[in-house]
């Protein structure tokens, strides 16, 4: 008898790319797949999103708990990244 697969949804190629290392280095059995089409343009990609992972039921909440972290760990870049660096005190030198 199959055992039931749970599929979760997938931002882009990096988060992809990223939790897919994570689970092959865990030994997790999954599947990525992208809705990426020549065909259509990119059509399913608009409507559904970049693509899923699947993955064995008793997989589910541990590869989600995984997924959480990539995207929380990418908001954190993105914040960082998009923070305006400190403005300099009037008492301390400037260094070159």
């Amino acid at each position: 008898m199959a055992e039931d697969r749970i599929r979760l949804p997938l931002v882009n190629l990096v988060e992809a790319s990223i939790l897919g290392d994570i689970l092959s280095q865990d030994g997790v059995p999954h599947f990525i797949r992208s809705y990426q089409d020549r065909a259509y343009g990119g059509l399913w990609q608009f409507q559904q999103g970049w693509g899923f992972v699947e993955m064995p039921n008793r997989f589910a909440s541990g590869v989600e708990a995984v997924l959480l972290l990539i995207r929380r760990s990418s908001e954190d870049i993105t914040m960082s990244l998009s923070d305006d660096p400190p403005e300099p005190e009037e008492d301390s030198p400037i260094l070159p």
